[in-house]
C-alpha cells in the first residue's frame, strides 16, 4: 500500500470543547420492532432540552418527550432492518454515534427480580429480543420458556457489540436447574447458544458478565452501562450463507444455514447492477433478524470438495477465483492447488472472522513438495484474517493450504479465499466524526487516502450535504504522495444548521464512475471479529451563529 494522499477537512481543535455540546453515553432499549412504537431513554448530557435525535435511515421517527433524555420512537414496517447509527444534536454540535437495531422479532423489557431460576421471568412468545441491564456487581439476568423436543433453542446476545463494557457469557438450565450448556465468546466477545432439546419442558437461560476491559479481580460487574439484548428462538434462525460470496454482475443462489431451516432454504442475492469495488452484499431474510453480509468480487465462486487435506490430493483450482470452504473438524486443513507463472504477483484475501466465522485462519502457500513458500496469520486489518500478495518463483504447480491457528474446527468455521491478480483501489478514512465551524469562518477536514496497487487518475475529492451558506470547491488529487487540503467555507450569512454529511473520493475518468466514501473508525480493538457497526461514513457539520469559544490553554 501506498499511502498517496491526505485530503484535509482539519478542524480547530480548539473548537471541540464546547459545554453546551450534547454528549450521548447510551441508549435503552437499543434497539425496536418494525411496525411498533416506544419510549427510548438516552444516558448523557442534554443541556438545554430539548435535543434532537438523528437516525442514518429513512422509515424511523424520532421526537424528544417531555423529560429529558426520552424520546418517542416510531419504527415504520418498511424500516430497514439491521444495525443503524443514532446521535444527539443541538445548536451547537452534535455528539458521537451509538447504535440502534431494528428487527423482525417482538421486543420485551427485563422485569427484576429474576437473579435465578427461581425468580426467572417468564417468556410466552417466541422469537423475541429482551432488552436488560446488569444494573449491579454480580448481577444475573434468567429467562424461562417452554421448548418442545425436536426443536433448537437458539440464545443471542448483543452487548460488547452495542458498545457497552462487559464481557458476556451464557448459561442454558433444564428444569432442574442442571447447566446443560454454556457459551461466552463466538467472533467477538458476545455468547451465542444452539441447543438441540431432546425433552419437552421448561428452560431458563441466564446471562451475567465480567466488565470489559478486564480489571484485576475477577467476579461478574455489573452498572447502568451493562445493556444487552438478549434474541431468543425456537423457531427458524438463520445467520450465515454458503458459499460466504457473490460474483458482480449476476444473479446467485445461496444455501442459508442456521437452525430449525429446511435443508434446502435458499436466498438469491441480486448483484446485478454493482458498481465496482463494491465489496459486500447486505442481504435480508425473513429467517433472520439480522443483515446477512455477502462478499463481493468479479471472480467466479467455487466451493470445497472433499477430501483435500493432503498434500499429494490437493483440490484444483482455477485463478483468478473465490473458494468457499469449511473447516469441518479439529486438526482438519484444506489444500487447492493452482498454476502460476513467474513473477507475476497474486493477492490472496482470506476472510474468516470477517464473516463472523469461529475460525481463526492461517494461510500458507506451498511448492508441489509441500515445501512452505508464504505464510500469514493476521493482516494488518481490524480483524484477525491473513492477506498476501505473492509471485511465484518459478513457472508451475503451488498450493494454497488453509488451517486454524487453534487447530479446531466445526461446520461454523467457514471462510472464502479470493486468488486474483492485484486490482488498483484505495480507500479513505477521516480522523474525526463531528466538525463545528461559525459562520463567516473557514474549516478544514482531515482525510487519508491510501491507494493499492496504483493506476487511478484523475481523483477528485467532494463535500455532500453542505447546509446552504456553507461551501466546499471540489479538489483534484494526485494519485501519488500528495497532501491536499479541502477548506469549508461559511459565508457571513450562512444560516445556523446541524446537518449530517459525507465525503467522496471518485475516478472521474471512469465509466462508471468509481468512487468510495470516507469512513471513520468507531472502535479499535483487539477483539477477533467486528462490531455491528464499526465504521461510520456520515459525519454531522454544525454552523454556529458565532466563532466557538477558544480553549484556554
Amino acid at each position: 500500500m501506498v499511502r498517496a494522499a491526505i485530503l484535509v477537512l482539519t478542524l480547530n481543535t480548539a473548537w471541540s470543547v464546547c459545554a453546551s455540546i450534547p454528549v450521548l453515553e447510551n441508549i435503552f432499549p437499543a434497539g425496536g420492532q418494525i411496525g411498533t412504537t416506544f419510549t427510548l431513554t438516552a444516558t448523557g448530557k442534554f443541556d438545554p432540552w430539548p435535543a434532537k435525535m438523528w437516525i442514518d435511515c429513512s422509515g424511523v421517527e424520532i421526537k424528544p418527550a417531555t423529560s429529558v433524555g426520552q424520546y418517542n420512537v416510531t419504527i415504520s414496517k418498511d424500516a430497514p432492518v439491521g444495525p443503524h447509527s443514532v446521535r444527539v444534536h443541538n445548536s451547537d454540535g452534535a455528539s458521537e454515534v451509538r447504535t440502534i437495531l431494528i428487527g423482525r422479532y417482538l421486543e420485551l423489557l427485563e422485569k427484576e427480580p429474576n437473579d435465578n431460576i427461581k425468580q426467572s421471568q417468564q417468556i410466552d412468545s417466541l422469537p423475541s429480543v429482551l432488552n436488560g441491564r446488569l444494573q449491579k456487581s454480580g448481577d444475573v439476568d434468567s429467562y424461562s420458556m417452554r421448548i418442545e423436543a425436536g426443536r433448537w433453542l437458539i440464545a443471542a446476545v448483543d452487548g460488547y457489540a452495542l458498545g457497552s463494557p462487559m464481557d458476556p457469557i451464557l448459561h442454558l438450565l433444564d428444569e432442574r436447574g442442571t447447566k446443560i450448556a454454556f457459551n461466552s465468546d463466538t467472533h467477538n466477545l458476545d455468547p451465542f447458544i444452539a441447543y438441540k432439546v431432546t425433552r419437552s419442558g421448561m428452560y431458563t437461560i441466564q446471562i451475567a458478565a465480567f466488565g470489559y476491559p478486564p480489571e484485576a479481580n475477577v467476579q461478574f460487574g455489573g452498572s447502568a452501562a451493562f445493556i444487552y439484548r438478549l434474541t431468543l428462538s425456537n423457531a427458524s434462525f438463520t445467520r450465515r450463507t454458503f458459499p460466504a460470496g457473490a460474483q458482480r454482475g449476476r444473479k446467485s443462489n445461496l444455501l442459508l444455514t442456521g437452525w430449525n431451516l429446511d435443508p434446502t432454504a435458499t436466498i438469491t442475492v441480486d448483484a446485478t447492477d454493482t458498481l465496482p469495488l463494491t465489496d459486500k452484499h447486505l442481504a435480508t431474510h425473513a429467517a433472520s433478524d439480522r443483515l446477512l453480509p455477502i462478499l463481493l468480487s468479479d471472480e467466479q465462486e467455487v466451493v470445497e470438495s472433499e477430501p483435500n487435506n493432503d498434500i499429494s490430493k490437493p483440490q484444483a483450482i482455477t485463478i483468478p477465483c473465490a473458494m468457499n470452504g469449511r473447516i469441518d473438524s479439529n486438526g482438519d486443513i484444506d489444500r487447492f492447488s493452482f498454476q502460476a507463472k513467474k513473477g507475476v504477483t497474486l493477492r490472496f484475501r482470506l476472510a474468516g472472522q470477517s464473516l463472523h466465522s469461529q475460525i481463526d485462519p492461517w494461510l500458507r502457500i506451498e511448492d508441489s513438495t509441500g515445501k512452505q513458500l508464504a505464510y500469514m496469520d493476521d493482516a494488518d486489518t481490524n480483524v484477525h484474517d491473513p492477506q498476501i500478495n505473492w509471485a511465484a518463483p518459478a513457472d508451475g504447480l503451488f498450493t494454497a493450504t488453509i488451517g486454524d491457528l487453534y487447530s479446531k474446527g466445526s461446520p461454523d468455521f467457514r471462510y472464502r479465499l479470493h486468488i486474483a491478480p492485484p486490482q488498483p483501489d484505495f480507500s479513505v478514512s477521516v480522523d474525526n466524526q463531528v466538525f463545528t465551524m461559525g459562520r463567516g469562518q473557514t474549516n478544514n477536514i482531515k482525510l487519508s487516502i491510501t491507494v493499492q496497487n496504483n493506476g487511478f487518475t484523475n481523483l477528485v475529492g467532494t463535500v455532500l450535504g453542505l447546509p446552504d451558506g456553507v461551501t466546499a470547491k471540489p479538489v483534484e488529487i494526485p494519485a501519488k504522495n500528495s497532501d491536499v487540503i479541502v477548506s469549508l467555507v461559511a459565508s457571513p450569512t450562512a444560516n445556523p444548521a446541524s446537518v449530517p454529511i459525507r465525503l467522496m473520493i471518485a475516478v472521474t475518468n471512469s465509466s462508471p464512475v468509481i468512487s468510495r466514501t470516507a469512513k471513520f473508525s468507531i472502535k479499535q480493538s483487539p477483539i477477533a471479529g467486528e462490531l455491528l457497526i464499526h465504521q461510520i461514513d456520515q459525519f454531522w457539520l454544525t454552523v454556529t451563529n458565532a466563532p466557538p469559544p477558544i480553549a484556554k490553554p
